[in-house]
């Protein structure tokens, strides 16, 4: 990796790389072979493989890792008289390890100018610390004929060369002591420390503790370490006797010290508008009533006569109108007291000596006096008990309204 700065760091872990095969490579090639390495630093390359357009590698090592934060896979070809040429890189963010240790997926490749050039496989660890607690079992098989069974677990990851047997690396094994009479359902409290270079599986067997013969197993489990989340597991796996067939199960709690993940920055809420305000409307006024009027207004003149005149219009009150009365063709609201210069319907007058109503407009004829407008109008004097002709009270006068209008 040309013009890339390498910085030695040292942090203790190392970074277990296995890189299986490359496929849909854009063209095939004779020779081909992989280097992985941390952001260009620490390269490591396999041998050549015969390669075409789906090489297969099963190459594996191991880097020391000092904190980078990319994993570079790249793939090569093998040129003798031109040089080598890099087919593509894939490129993976080691913080993807730090929840559980373990990366494993295709990634794509790409070539130095941006365009696809196929998918490699690979599988990453992140070494750590693991911490096994072994809790209890639960019901194991009975191995002894006479008496009770003294179980214990053996703890280990599988040796790299006999992968059936334990490892004797330091750090690889650990042995709980052994529950007296446990019988099928034993308790072990026991804690261990082991160191994880990123094995896929840890092993559990429980034996049951002799003292005149060898010890005997009981049962046996695994545990995948794909099945951490969060850096930790707590849970129970199932243990299978040495023939076939279920025997219990052993109950378990692993937590790995991988680095903590880096805490997400917070992003800014984006600022949201305050809503606009909304235009008060004033309040409008209840719709009035609106009354169409039509007819002749009659009102007194310097002669003495009346001068109809004709009013055709809207009239709008100030307030809403109260309910209006047809009373024998006259259009009256209906207050008892009318007001002096009622609107009067010209065609429809009552015939004469029809009864008075009260406030009610009358017809009156051109040649009335003032005196009988009066009357027409709501104005009544003081009735005499006898009239000054000696006439009964109440009788009716050539110059007085009809009866029932005082």
């Amino acid at each position: 990796a040309q013009g890339v700065s390498c910085v030695c760091a040292m942090s203790g872990r190392s970074l277990s790389v296995v890189v299986s095969a490359a496929e849909r490579l854009p063209s095939a090639v004779s020779k081909a072979y992989v280097k992985v390495s941390l952001g260009g630093c620490k390269a490591v390359s396999s041998s050549d493989v015969a390669a075409g357009v789906e090489p297969k590698f099963a190459f594996a090592t191991s880097l020391a890792w000092g904190g980078e934060q990319e994993l570079w896979v790249e793939i090569c070809e093998r040129r003798k008289l031109r040089g080598d040429v890099c087919i593509g890189t894939a490129k993976a963010q080691i913080r993807h390890l730090f929840a559980s240790g373990l990366f494993e997926s295709g990634l794509p490749l790409f070539t130095r100018e941006g365009k696809d050039a196929g998918i490699v496989h690979i599988r990453a660890t992140l070494s750590a610390a693991a911490t096994v607690w072994v809790d209890r079992a639960t019901d194991l098989r009975n191995v002894e004929w006479i008496g009770t069974q003294d179980p214990y677990v053996k703890v280990f990851f599988p040796s790299k060369q006999m992968k059936s047997l334990p490892s004797t690396e330091a750090g690889k094994a650990s042995t709980t002591p052994e529950h007296h009479n446990g019988g099928k359902n034993p308790v072990f409290s026991h804690k261990a420390e082991l160191h994880w270079d990123g094995e896929p599986t840890l092993f559990f067997e429980v034996m049951d503790k002799n003292k005149r013969r060898n010890d005997e197993s009981i049962a046996s489990g695994r545990f995948e370490f794909s099945s951490i989340q969060d850096r930790r597991f707590e849970g129970a796996i199932s243990l299978s006797a040495p023939g076939g067939g279920a025997s219990g199960a052993l109950h378990i709690r692993i937590a790995l010290d991988l680095p903590a993940p880096a805490a997400a920055v917070p992003v800014p809420a984006a600022a949201v508008p305050a809503p606009a305000p909304v235009p008060t409307v004033p309040a409008q006024a209840p719709a009035r009533e609106v009354i169409e009027v039509v007819g002749v207004l009659r009102e007194p003149t310097s002669a003495g006569g009346v001068a109809p005149v004709e009013v055709t219009g809207v009239l709008q009150p100030p307030q809403p109108a109260p309910a209006a009365v047809y009373v024998q063709g006259v259009l009256a609201p209906q207050p008892a007291q009318h007001p002096v210069g009622a609107l009067q319907a010209p065609h429809h007058a009552p015939a004469p000596g029809a009864g008075c109503v009260q406030g009610a407009a009358q017809p009156t004829a051109p040649d009335l006096s003032l005196a009988e407008q009066q009357a027409m109008l709501g104005y009544a004097g003081p009735a005499p008990a006898v009239h000054p002709a000696g006439l009964p009270a109440g009788a009716a006068y050539p110059d007085l309204p009809p009866p029932g209008c005082h």
